[in-house]
């Protein structure tokens, strides 16, 4: 639990941090709550079940389950951003919106892949890896 929540708090850091990175109208006025929706059922499943197997392995776990919560929302948001195209009639079948995807996540990648994204992924993975572990040997 404690895993799946701090996943959510970062998520909304990094989704606010995301938000001026595009133009306006671009992303929705709730997606930091997605992204803190889909980082409590990551942090749960990735971290939340590995806890209590060292600090070491906690800070490669932490850091496993940002990387797993980036991949994730980049997937989704380009998957999102496909759908709303589709609707304007863009694509001549499903292959070339289902190839699209990947474009977009590309794209995107390359618009929030900076220093202060990355960094607050990466510091704040391992961090709540390790907090998640001195929880989990707390709790036992």
């Amino acid at each position: 639990m404690v895993s799946a929540l701090m996943f959510a708090g970062l998520a909304l850091i990094v989704a606010t941090s995301i938000v001026p990175l595009y133009p306006p109208g671009v992303i929705g006025p709730n997606f930091g709550w997605w992204n803190a929706a889909l980082a409590v059922v990551i942090g749960w499943l990735v971290l939340g079940r590995q806890a209590g197997h060292g600090y070491v392995t906690a800070i490669g776990i932490g850091l496993t389950t940002s990387a797993a919560l980036a991949l994730w929302s980049l997937f989704l948001f380009s998957f999102a951003q496909m759908i709303d195209r589709s609707f304007q009639k863009v694509y001549d079948g499903p292959t070339e919106a289902l190839v699209d995807v990947f474009r977009y996540m590309w794209e995107n990648l390359q618009a929030v892949a900076v220093q202060e994204v990355l960094l607050t992924l990466a510091i704040g993975g391992a961090v709540i890896g390790v907090v998640v572990e001195y929880v989990s040997h707390r709790a036992r």
